[in-house]
C-alpha cells in the first residue's frame, strides 16, 4: 500500500531541520514538496479548497486545554463520535516534538479546532505497550509501522486516521509545524473526510 502524504503546495512543511530521526531510521526527507506531489497523487489537497477549521461545529464551549487520550480510549471515542483520530507520534529525545508541544499545541486556535473536530492521541513508539484496536492486536512498533504504511517518517509526525472503525485510510505529515500551518493542515484533513 502506498504511503499517503498531505500535499500543501503553498507551505514548506517537510522535514529538513524540523523533524527528528533516530540513527536507525534516518532517511533523506529533503525532497521538495513538488516531488512528493508527483510521487503521491492521492493527497488531501488535490483540487480542494480548505474550509476554515474555525467554523463552529456546536454551540458548547471549547476547553482552553487540549484533551489528549490514550490509544485505546481515543480510538473508541473516535469510533463512537465518528471523528478523525489524530495521532501525534513523538519521542522523549526529539527536540522538535517538544517545540511543537510548547508552541503549536498551546495555541488557543489549535486547541479549539482539535478539541472540537478531532480525537487526539499522544503516541510514543519507543514506549513498550500492547493494545487492541478494532479487533487487531498491536505493540508500539507494529502500530507505528502500520500508521506509516511501513515508511520511516521521523518525529514528530502527525497521523490522521480518517474513519477509525470503518476503514483504515490514514494520512501523515512529518515534522514540526507552526500554528498557522498546522491549522491549514487540520482544514485539509477535515475536507478530505
Amino acid at each position: 500500500m502506498k504511503m499517503l502524504l498531505f500535499s500543501l503546495a503553498s507551505l514548506s512543511l517537510l522535514s529538513g531541520p524540523s523533524s527528528c530521526q533516530s540513527q536507525e531510521t534516518q532517511v533523506a526527507q529533503d525532497a521538495p514538496i513538488e516531488a512528493l506531489q508527483t510521487a503521491a497523487p492521492e493527497t488531501l489537497a488535490d483540487s480542494t479548497v480548505p474550509k476554515p477549521v474555525t467554523e463552529a461545529a456546536s454551540q458548547e464551549p471549547i476547553s482552553n486545554e487540549l484533551t489528549w487520550f490514550g490509544i485505546e480510549e481515543g480510538y473508541a471515542k473516535a469510533v463512537a463520535e465518528k471523528k478523525v483520530l489524530l495521532i501525534d507520534a513523538y519521542t522523549d529525545w526529539c527536540g522538535w516534538c517538544k517545540v511543537m508541544d510548547k508552541k503549536t499545541y498551546t495555541d488557543v486556535r489549535v486547541i479549539e479546532a482539535l478539541n472540537r473536530d478531532f480525537i487526539c492521541v499522544k503516541f510514543n513508539p519507543e514506549v513498550v505497550k500492547n493494545f487492541q484496536l478494532g479487533g487487531k492486536s498491536f505493540n508500539q512498533t507494529s502500530f507505528h509501522q502500520w500508521l506509516s504504511y511501513g515508511e520511516s517518517t521521523g518525529y514528530p509526525t502527525t497521523f490522521f486516521w480518517m474513519h477509525p472503525g470503518v476503514n483504515e485510510v490514514r494520512y501523515n505529515q512529518p515534522g514540526y509545524l507552526e500554528s498557522a500551518d498546522f491549522l491549514r493542515l487540520l482544514s485539509l484533513a477535515l475536507n478530505s473526510k
